[in-house]
């Protein structure tokens, strides 16, 4: 299960660019563990995005990218 430590009440907004941007690589981390399970979407997949984002070629594999993600999400925690 996955689990956002973001700091949010019943009507906050993320309005941190940092925070944002955490926000963002946590949803594309739930995605790409989705699309892993065989899960899809509509539209561009989160792992294409999170490839896009991260600079990573189109062969990069999922585990690869969830990794990338972790180390990220983690290095905006510390």
């Amino acid at each position: 299960m996955i689990q956002l430590t973001l700091p949010l009440q019943h009507n906050a907004a993320l309005t941190d660019k940092d925070l944002i941007l955490r926000y963002r690589m946590v949803v594309l981390r739930a995605g790409v563990k989705l699309e892993a399970l065989g899960m899809k979407k509509r539209g561009t997949s989160c792992s294409a995005e999170a490839r896009k984002m991260l600079g990573y070629p189109r062969n990069t594999p999922r585990a690869e990218l969830i990794q990338a993600l972790d180390a990220l999400i983690d290095a905006f925690t510390d």
